[in-house]
């Protein structure tokens, strides 16, 4: 009774720490939980291996996602993007919001463009700042029920690159090309939020000077020949294989690339 007391209050202190806002707080009541996931492994086994088995559950539970549904996708190796609807407000609430605070900077709207496969839905707001030479987007994800959306801000380089900076909660599934550089802002929650840092990004990379001017028109397209360019990547590092009929699948490498991606996400934004 002592033991699940100690575990019980283990659990209620990690919780509470990750109800705050300051990161080191939240990663504090990450590490309480992983104690606590250790002690009840101890305390139910006698041994030291049965609470480091626990706390490796926590890093093995992706693969329950990957192994039963990610595996047996079959995903099209062209994703044609088409002009498309917005979602309405319920299915998408923050995508008027979002909108106005992107052309409140500036940036103007191109088109609303998207594409569907099976349960795959994704639809992608394009808008373009013609100074800054820079594309801003809102994209929309859903699949069997589960919906998301992140903003990004993007730019390419004269001499070749592409840098995006996103608030995408999810690690990329597939490997980045070459040549494209992204950097991830998942707390992020305005495009005020990733603005500067985008900016910092491009310096970093000394390229702010020399970014390439776009055809508003022609961003469509060239957001298709980047996805495309993506999937070829992946097929020739092995990371996916053609599964027949214009699909591919993920192979036992990608999973593994797939569930490192995530582990990394649970150490870096726990």
């Amino acid at each position: 009774m002592f033991e699940f007391l100690i575990i019980f209050a283990l659990v209620i202190f990690a919780l509470g720490l990750r109800t705050f806002h300051h990161p080191l707080l939240r990663k504090a009541g990450a590490v309480a939980m992983l104690v606590a996931t250790y002690g009840a492994g101890y305390f139910f086994t006698g041994s030291h291996w049965g609470g480091a088995v626990a706390v490796a559950g926590w890093f093995l539970l992706p693969w329950i996602e990957i192994v039963g549904r990610v595996r047996k996708l079959r995903l099209p190796l062209e994703r044609r993007l088409e002009k498309r609807s917005p979602p309405n407000r319920e299915r998408c609430p923050m995508l008027e919001d979002w909108t106005k605070e992107i052309e409140e900077r500036g940036y103007e709207w191109v088109e609303d463009a998207g594409w569907q496969w099976g349960e795959l839905d994704q639809f992608i707001r394009i808008f373009y700042h013609g100074e800054r030479r820079t594309q801003a987007c809102i994209t929309h994800n859903e699949q069997g029920g589960i919906a998301f959306a992140f903003l990004s801000l993007t730019s390419r380089a004269k001499g070749g690159g592409t840098f995006t900076t996103w608030t995408n909660p999810f690690a990329n599934s597939l490997r980045t090309p070459p040549g494209i550089h992204v950097l991830r802002r998942p707390d992020a929650t305005s495009i005020d939020g990733i603005a500067g840092d985008h900016e910092d990004f491009l310096a970093d990379h000394e390229v702010a000077e020399a970014l390439e001017p776009m055809d508003g028109e022609a961003l469509r397209e060239r957001i298709q020949f980047e996805m495309r360019r993506q999937v070829e990547h992946n097929l020739d590092a092995g990371f996916i294989r053609l599964a027949g009929d214009g699909t591919f699948r993920y192979s036992w490498r990608g999973c593994f690339h797939m569930w490192w991606q995530v582990v990394k996400d649970m150490v870096r934004f726990a």
